[in-house]
């Protein structure tokens, strides 16, 4: 459309009746409002949308006291004291992990502990103490703790403590990761000593088997895997 074009449909625009511009201006409002409203519900649905995931960090050193009462409500009394937790956190800050459930409700970000586990890396010393059925993982000392700058002999998988069927798998899923970062180093044997139920169910769905028989049920023995 030329510039006459243009001109003759503005004119003929201008002679139009004034309903005519009513119906228009109405038409516009209209849209107007209509997007506002469908913005709106955009932004209702994001602020009422509960996105949830996990994610697992390093405990920090201040958050050691109420993680051994946290194990010890679900262990009982055997966990280390906080002095000898302090003594492995100061060797290998790599140890203790926690898992968080972050729940997002649209803007607001919430996060909260759901789970814990501890990987110990060893070294022959406290390799050649566990199969001689000398030290347990209670009584692992922090001069068995190896460096994370090096490689240790063996790793101890100490607890793991979730509640909740997808914090539980959560938090299973982390600590595998992590031994298999252990195994990707050339890690071949790994030790645990289950101390429930679920705990000796999954370490023989592992492929765990028992140093030495303590107990008939299983429980509070050192169990070995060679991969």
């Amino acid at each position: 459309m030329g510039i006459l074009g243009i001109k003759v449909f503005v004119d003929k625009f201008i002679e139009l009746p004034d309903i005519v511009y009513t119906s228009v201006f109405i038409i516009v409002i209209l849209l107007i409002l209509a997007g506002l409203y469908f913005i709106g519900l955009h932004f209702y649905a994001i602020r009422s949308r509960s996105l949830i995931e996990f994610d697992v960090r390093h405990l920090e050193l201040d958050e050691l006291p109420a993680i051994r009462q946290y194990c010890r409500d679900n262990f009982g009394e055997e966990v280390a004291d906080v002095r000898t937790l302090r003594n492995f956190y100061l060797r290998n800050k790599n140890i203790f992990k926690r898992v968080d459930k972050i729940v997002v409700n649209g803007f607001n970000k919430k996060s909260v502990m759901i789970g814990f586990y501890d990987i110990i890396p060893i070294n022959e010393k406290a390799v050649e103490l566990l199969n001689k059925g000398e030290i347990k993982g209670a009584s692992i000392l922090p001069e068995h703790v190896v460096d994370p700058n090096l490689t240790p002999h063996s790793i101890y998988i100490g607890g793991i403590v979730a509640k909740g069927f997808r914090e539980k798998g959560s938090t299973l899923a982390f600590l595998k990761q992590d031994v298999q970062r252990y195994i990707d180093k050339g890690i071949h044997v790994l030790y645990t000593r289950p101390v429930t139920k679920i705990g000796l169910r999954l370490v023989l769905n592992y492929g765990f088997e028992p140093l030495y028989e303590e107990t008939s049920d299983g429980l509070y023995n050192v169990y070995k895997k060679v991969l």
